[in-house]
């Protein structure tokens, strides 16, 4: 592990250990001059899609989220990963702060073992515009990759981001997506242009239980595209707590065979 690494790791942990006391905190940010706007509604998440909401979390409250997925890459390749963390928090009316990092992953390649932490990411969310007859809600992620991972997990740069996020609610059908486009390096360390597009529907299916379908697509230049599609299940304990689940797979054989995983998401 770099000291670069070790350093944004620690400052990970100290946050996701600390989460227990700011929950007990109804303004966990008023310490910032940050005042707390009230909650309304459920817990939106970000996890377990591909898809970002273009809604930020409100002002002045932190939400967590964390799950664990296995991947079957292919009939020789396996991987775990966890705990996908998400820490978001409201820095103001319309502006959120995310600190992800999908954690320790564990890849099985041919009787080979690639173990080791992934890079960390930081980003802002605003949103652009509210929903307007024909018109979805529009919003804008700009996120940096750093290079914190293991040397066989990182991607040894610092890669920048930026997408489009969208929803648009009809009847009792949510339609969302997201369009990323990220600066990364291939591996001559020469600088590509990747993108992802991802568009599904969500829909409730009892009191507290809803589920999705999507699909999103990976492009690489230089390289063939990777076609995915998933389904998952948000349920919820609370309006600030909920469970989830998703199973996923390739449409093609560049993507993964397929991927299960399970997850929790808090707020306060």
């Amino acid at each position: 592990m770099t000291e670069r690494g070790f350093v944004f790791r620690t400052i990970f942990f100290v946050l996701f250990a600390a989460a227990p006391a700011f929950a007990a905190d109804p303004a966990p940010l008023a310490y910032l001059g940050i005042e707390a706007e009230p909650l309304e509604g459920d817990i939106s998440t970000e996890r377990p899609s591909f898809s970002t909401s273009p809604v930020p979390l409100a002002a002045g409250h932190l939400q967590l989220e964390s799950g664990v997925q296995f991947t079957r890459i292919d009939s020789d390749a396996d991987d775990v990963t966890l705990p996908f963390a998400l820490l978001r928090a409201g820095l103001g009316k319309n502006l959120e702060l995310q600190l992800g990092w999908a954690g320790y992953s564990h890849t099985e390649i041919g009787g080979r073992s690639f173990k080791g932490g992934t890079d960390m990411s930081l980003a802002l969310k605003t949103q652009l515009t509210e929903q307007s007859g024909a018109l979805p809600a529009l919003g804008l992620l700009g996120q940096v990759s750093l290079p914190t991972g293991a040397k066989n997990k990182t991607s040894d740069s610092v890669d920048p981001s930026v997408g489009l996020l969208w929803t648009y609610d009809f009847a009792r059908a949510g339609f969302f997506g997201t369009a990323l486009l990220t600066s990364t390096t291939d591996d001559e360390d020469d600088r590509i242009l990747q993108s992802g597009m991802g568009a599904g529907v969500g829909v409730p299916l009892a009191q507290q239980l809803s589920g999705y379908v999507e699909y999103f697509g990976i492009f690489t230049e230089h390289e063939g595209p990777q076609h995915n599609a998933n389904a998952g299940l948000i349920y919820l304990l609370s309006k600030d707590l909920a469970l989830d689940g998703v199973i996923g797979g390739g449409l093609n054989r560049r993507a993964p065979d397929y991927y299960v995983g399970v997850g929790a998401s808090v707020r306060w």
